[in-house]
Parts: C-alpha cells; sequence; structure tokens
C-alpha cells in the first residue's frame, strides 16, 4: 500500500506544483509557491488516509498533525503577504539584473520537480503511517506529539511576535530580540525541525518506519545548510546590530543569553 500510496500522491503532487507554478508565473509573484508547499503537505496527508481507508488512531493524529501545520502557515503566509503589499516580485532575471524575462520550460520544470521531490520526501513518514494498518499507539507516539507540540509553539508564537512587530512602522528597521528571539536567532526554523523529527518518531511505531528518517534529515539539512538559517544569516552579514545580536544568542538550539553579553 505504501508505494501505490507514494505513485499516486507524486502525479497528484505534480499537477498541484504545476497549477500553482503557473499561477504565480502569470501573477508575478512567488505567494502561490508559498502557498502550494503547506497545501500541497494538506493534500498528501488527507489522499493517502483516504486511499488507504483504515482511519486508525495513528493515522487520524499524524494526519491532523499536518493539518493544523499546514493551515497556520498558509493562513500565516496569506496575512504576511498582504503585509508585504504583495507581495514579492517573481521575476527570472538576465546575468545584470536588468531585465525580465518569462521563465524557460526547463526552469518551470526544475521548480516544480524540486518542491514536488522534497515535499514527497519530508512527507515520508506521514504517507508510510497512513498506508499502515498498525493500530497501536505507544510510548514513541506520545514523545512524538510531545515533541511536535513543542516545536508547534517555538514556529507560531515566533512567527506571530515577529509579524506583529514588523506590522509597526517603527519596526520595519529594528531586529526583534526578546521572547523567543532571544533564546535563539531561528526560533521558527527549530520550530520546523521539531515537528518534523516528532512526525518521524510516530512513524518509529511501526516496523519498517525508521527507514522514513530521511524525511527529517532531509528538511533539517536544508533549513540548517541550505534555504533557512544561511540566507538569513547572509542577509544580516553587514547589519552591525545583528551581529551583535550574533554574539549573545544561540543560532539555532534554545539557550538563555550568554554570560558576559549585553
Amino acid at each position: 500500500m505504501f508505494w501505490t500510496n507514494l505513485l499516486y500522491v507524486a502525479v497528484l503532487a505534480l499537477f498541484h506544483m504545476i497549477l500553482f507554478f503557473s499561477i504565480a508565473i502569470m501573477d508575478k509573484n512567488n505567494v502561490a509557491i508559498d502557498m502550494a508547499w503547506s497545501l500541497g503537505f494538506m493534500l498528501v496527508a488527507l489522499v493517502t488516509i483516504i486511499r488507504t481507508g483504515t482511519f486508525e488512531p495513528r493515522q487520524m493524529l499524524i494526519t491532523t498533525l499536518v493539518l493544523i501545520w499546514g493551515f497556520r502557515l498558509t493562513i500565516f503566509l496569506f496575512f504576511r503577504a498582504l503585509q508585504m503589499k504583495g507581495l514579492r516580485n517573481f521575476s527570472y532575471k538576465q546575468p545584470k539584473g536588468t531585465v525580465t524575462k518569462k521563465p524557460t520550460v526547463k526552469e518551470l520544470a526544475q521548480g516544480v520537480l524540486v518542491q514536488m521531490g522534497l515535499m514527497l520526501i519530508v512527507l515520508l513518514p506521514v504517507i508510510f503511517v497512513n498506508s499502515s494498518m498498525d493500530s497501536t499507539l505507544t510510548a514513541l507516539d506520545i514523545v512524538g506529539v510531545g515533541l511536535w507540540f513543542v516545536g508547534f509553539v517555538f514556529q507560531a508564537v515566533s512567527d506571530l511576535h515577529l509579524y506583529l512587530f514588523k506590522k509597526k512602522p517603527k519596526n520595519q528597521d529594528k531586529l526583534l530580540t526578546t521572547g523567543l528571539w532571544a533564546l535563539t536567532r531561528h526560533p521558527n526554523y527549530f520550530g520546523e525541525i521539531c515537528m518534523w523529527w516528532g512526525i518521524w518518531l510516530m512513524a518509529l511505531s511501526i516496523r519498517g518506519g525508521f527507514y522514513t528518517i530521511i524525511g527529517p534529515l532531509t528538511i533539517t539539512y536544508l533549513l540548517l545548510f541550505v534555504s533557512g538559517v544561511p540566507m538569513v544569516e547572509k542577509q544580516y552579514e553587514k547589519n552591525k546590530a545583528y551581529q551583535k545580536y550574533k554574539q549573545r544568542t544561540s543560532k539555532f538550539i534554545p539557550c538563555f543569553r550568554r554570560k558576559g553579553k549585553q
């Protein structure tokens, strides 16, 4: 059942991404692509549990967690887009950055396939659980839900705090360094990673679930070394205030302010 579900949602995810990429190209912004990510996760979780048709406690629980994650992220992206007055330009530029052009078929295909592939890899634990008939909840499920909840609180609270902070005109060029942002420079990414490791722990309750570890490993690698933390750090590398903030605040793992730092 796992492999047939994976193949089914792969085809579904492909058409899903093509649709949202097309909307982004026509509307010349990438908000649609951002939302395609969260909505795609929700779609895959729902389709796999419906196709399996067993609706066991673990399946219902893990699907609910993905739906909560996806719904919150979609709403957050929508309001952030409104805050940014719509929205970031989605353009493909020539090397000098002066002329915009439509994406080639190759560029569009690469974007669609990369997003789709990453989505399915991260969702492997969810697809695996929703394809299983195992209904017995274990201590790993409880620990997994607990870790997911910690991650959700970190991400939801830090995102909301940052949104409300930036909403005030006087804070547009300032850094948020209080609340969860005083414990780590990237509380939202810390929360994201915790949630997907929590979901993997639930898959670990089922025989063979260990091998879906590629899911949380992938999202961890992406956020820590590719698209998350590195991009933010690079954006502020010449910001003096951020460099001071960097000296006194943990990069990723939350901890209290380092001694001797003000």
